[in-house]
């Protein structure tokens, strides 16, 4: 199921979303750290965040360490069949 619902000019932009993560899988404290310099576009990926809450749970062998407060890149690429793809990473921030 597709949470993200990209604006028409969602090309070459890029957001960097923060927000804490739980163990349960549990998202909140979403928020723009680095803006895409288009509000509309930024807006779309902090509630496609939201929507997509909550993750499947961590299992418990995974570390703690991988919990609190993340960075999520967010950098949508259409090829030109028309398929969207999206990258996205995820880097811990104290």
């Amino acid at each position: 199921m597709a949470v993200w619902k990209l604006p028409a000019n969602a090309n070459g932009l890029k957001v960097v979303i923060r927000l804490r993560l739980e163990r349960s899988g549990r998202v909140s404290d979403v928020r723009v750290e680095k803006s895409s310099g288009d509000k509309q576009f930024d807006a779309s990926a902090v509630q496609a965040v939201r929507r997509a809450s909550p993750f499947p749970p961590v299992p418990d062998s995974v570390q703690s360490s991988l919990f609190g407060y993340l960075r999520m890149v967010l950098d949508p690429t259409r090829p030109e069949d028309g398929l969207r793809f999206l990258l996205f990473a995820f880097t811990r921030n104290d």
